[in-house]
C-alpha cells in the first residue's frame, strides 16, 4: 500500500507541474495569486503568520493585518509560480560591486547566505550570481520518487545539490575548497541552531553558513531578492569577511536579515514558525526539525 500511495502522489504531482508548466509565465503567475489570496484566510499557515506578526507587533507598522496577510499570500503565490518552471530567468542583479565581482570570480569559493524572501532556487540558476550556477544544501524528499523527480528537475538547470546531512556538508565543502558557491537558507528554526535576536524576540538560527565560510576561510555573502515593477531582482550586501563560528558573527547576519524584514515585510515567508525560544535560549515545544 505504501508503495503504491508513493506512486499516485509521484504521478499526481507530475501531471499538476506539467500542466502549470505549459501556461504562459503571467497567466501561471496570476493563476497562483488568485488561488493564494482566495485560499488565505482558511488555511492554517495564516493562523502561523497572525501568531508571528503578535511577536513582532513593536518592531513593525504593518496597518491591516487582514490586508497584509492577503500581501503575504499574493506574492508567495507569484513564488511558487515561478520556481516550478525551470530554466533560465530575467533576473537583475544589483548592490555592492566587490561582493558581485567575488560571486562572478569562477575560481572564488563563496558561501551566500539567504533567507525566507521570495523563491531562493532563483539564485542558483546559471547567470544569475554565477555563471556555473549555484549549489544548494538540500533536504531529502520523504517519497524516493518524488525526491528524484525533484532532484532531477533542479540538476537539469542549476548548481549541484547536496544533502544536509554529513556526507552532503563533506561533499559541499570540497566543492567551495575548488571555487563553488554555496546557497544557504539561514533563517529557518535549527534544534542546534545558535540563539540570535530577529525583530525584537529570540530565533534559532541555522549556523552551517557560517561554519562553512570559516572552515574554507572564504567570504560570506548575504542575498535578497525582491520584485520591483513586475521583475525579480537580487540584491547582493557587502560581503562579510571575517568568518568565525562566534555569536556576535551570527547576530550581524541576523541583524542583516531583520533589516531586510523590516524593508519589505510582506516579501518574506511569516507562513512559518519561526520564534520557538523563550527568552533563556531554551527550544519551546518538542519538534526538532528545521521550518
Amino acid at each position: 500500500m505504501g508503495r503504491a500511495w508513493q506512486r499516485l502522489e509521484w504521478f499526481c504531482l507530475l501531471v499538476l507541474c506539467r500542466l502549470v508548466q505549459a501556461l504562459p509565465g503571467r497567466v501561471r503567475e496570476g493563476l497562483f495569486a488568485w488561488v493564494m489570496n482566495h485560499l488565505s484566510m482558511v488555511l492554517p499557515a495564516t493562523k502561523i503568520l497572525f501568531e508571528n506578526l503578535d511577536k513582532t507587533a513593536a518592531q513593525l507598522a504593518l496597518g491591516d493585518r487582514g490586508q497584509f496577510a492577503k500581501n503575504v499570500w499574493h506574492f508567495w503565490g507569484k513564488s511558487l509560480a515561478l520556481i516550478v518552471k525551470p530554466g533560465p530567468v530575467s533576473l537583475a542583479v544589483e548592490g555592492d560591486r566587490n561582493a558581485i565581482a567575488l560571486l562572478r570570480d569562477p575560481s572564488q569559493p563563496v558561501v551566500i547566505a539567504t533567507a525566507h524572501m521570495g523563491p531562493m532556487e532563483l539564485l542558483r540558476r546559471p547567470g544569475v550570481l554565477s555563471e556555473q550556477g549555484v549549489g544548494i544544501m538540500y533536504r531529502r524528499y520523504n517519497n524516493p520518487l518524488v525526491e528524484q523527480g525533484i532532484r532531477d528537475a533542479l540538476l537539469a538547470s542549476n548548481g549541484p545539490i547536496f544533502t544536509k546531512r554529513r556526507a552532503g556538508a563533506v561533499q559541499a565543502l570540497k566543492d567551495l575548497k575548488n571555487g563553488g558557491k554555496l546557497l544557504i537558507m539561514v533563517d529557518q528554526h535549527l534544534s542546534k541552531g545558535v540563539v540570535v535576536d530577529v525583530l525584537g524576540q529570540p530565533a534559532m538560527m541555522a549556523p552551517g553558513a557560517i561554519q562553512m565560510a570559516q572552515h574554507v576561510q572564504c567570504p560570506l555573502i548575504p542575498v535578497r531578492l525582491t520584485r520591483r515593477a513586475g521583475q525579480w531582482r537580487a540584491i547582493v550586501s557587502p560581503a562579510m569577511l571575517d568568518m568565525r563560528d562566534d555569536p556576535k558573527v551570527h547576530q550581524r547576519l541576523a541583524d542583516e536579515i531583520s533589516s531586510w524584514i523590516r524593508r519589505e515585510p510582506h516579501l518574506w515567508l511569516w507562513l512559518h514558525r519561526r520564534w520557538r525560544v523563550d527568552a533563556s535560549g531554551l527550544k519551546a515545544g518538542t519538534d526538532s526539525t528545521s521550518s
